[in-house]
């Protein structure tokens, strides 16, 4: 089980110029005042009160949107320095922030540590300098590889946020910034498909009809090989998708936008593992039972069950049935008698 996070959003804070694509006020769930270092105390005590946060759990103070790296360095101190009497008492086992590449020189990743920060997630959209430009990012790929490997060298974990499907981006470009994420080594990636919002400068490129956001179809099954070759290189994805919000549903105008994304990834990389499984039956045998564990067993079935009858109508089965096993772990099914990785090749 990952973390248990309190998060702070610092909307746009920071951010040197909008990106193409940006409304964190739409994304980030629509919170428009300024946060103040005052609030940080109240909301971490009111987080280390949630039921949901189990005994024995690690806890994070998270501060997400904008560019914090780029605020003043006294505003940044004054909100890691409000963190720090949780971080002594052990109440509290990190911090992370979230930030551009060009905003991470040597001596901001030394403060960043020296202030107790344990985890930084760097925007990284794509490492396509062609995609980047589109994007109004500012920075190209070298950017992002540097500040990557300064986050790994001071010893904090290192996130990447990419957001695939932007302008001009095909299978090629795809693939490519795919391979050289993995070879930054982070820790953790979150992938957030991109998505058009109201009044953005993709909006204008999707009236005029300059750009196609992915489909949900699409997204899935491009997510899905993602989420596929980073979980099997060890890397963890930490969110699929945006949160879904009032906010963002009322600035959304398309794009692969799902509230349970992560779900539908997740059970399409299960569904591809179980038909590798299968083809491995004698074409006369009509009866399949596969076990799976307790947790993974919706995703298994796949939505509204679909992956009882889409399997076996591809492998002629007359029965499949998927049973959840206890003693399976997450990620592990069994197929007679044989167990086996939904991650492996």
């Amino acid at each position: 089980m990952g973390p248990f996070i309190v998060p702070f959003f610092l909307t746009h804070e920071g951010c040197p110029h909008r990106c193409l694509y940006c409304d964190q006020r739409r994304s980030g769930g629509g919170r428009a005042a300024r946060l103040q270092p005052e609030e940080v105390a109240h909301r971490l005590e009111a987080g280390l009160a949630s039921p949901r946060l189990g005994l024995g759990r690690r806890v994070e103070a998270a501060f997400y949107g904008g560019t914090f790296t780029a605020l003043p360095r006294s505003r940044q101190e004054d909100f890691l320095q409000a963190v720090r009497p949780f971080l002594a008492d052990g109440r509290v086992h990190g911090v992370r922030v979230s930030t551009r590449p060009d905003a991470l020189e040597e001596d901001e990743v030394a403060f960043l540590k020296g202030q107790g920060v344990t985890a930084v997630e760097i925007g990284a959209p794509s490492m396509d300098d062609a995609i980047l430009e589109r994007a109004w990012r500012g920075h190209g790929a070298a950017e992002v590889m540097a500040a990557a490997g300064r986050v790994r060298t001071a010893g904090m974990r290192l996130g990447l946020q990419l957001l695939p499907g932007l302008p001009g981006e095909d299978r090629a470009s795809l693939r490519a910034t795919l391979e050289a994420a993995l070879a930054l080594f982070p820790d953790e990636v979150r992938l957030y498909p991109a998505l058009v919002f109201r009044g953005t400068g993709l909006d204008r490129l999707f009236l005029g009809g300059a750009y196609r956001p992915w489909t949900l179809e699409e997204a899935v099954g491009l997510l899905a090989w993602m989420h596929f070759r980073l979980t099997r290189a060890g890397v963890r994805v930490i969110r699929i998708g945006l949160q879904d919000s009032p906010e963002l549903l009322a600035g959304l105008r398309a794009g692969p936008h799902h509230p349970a994304l992560g779900h539908l990834v997740r059970s399409a990389v299960y569904a591809r593992a179980l038909a590798r499984t299968l083809r491995r039956r004698p074409a006369l045998e009509k009866t399949a039972v596969v076990q799976v564990a307790p947790a993974d067993w919706s995703e298994a079935l796949g939505p509204g069950r679909s992956h009882l009858e889409r399997l076996g109508r591809a492998f002629c089965l007359d029965v499949l049935r998927i049973e959840a096993d206890a003693r399976l772990s997450r990620s592990r099914f069994r197929w007679q008698g044989e167990e086996y990785d939904v991650y492996a090749a």
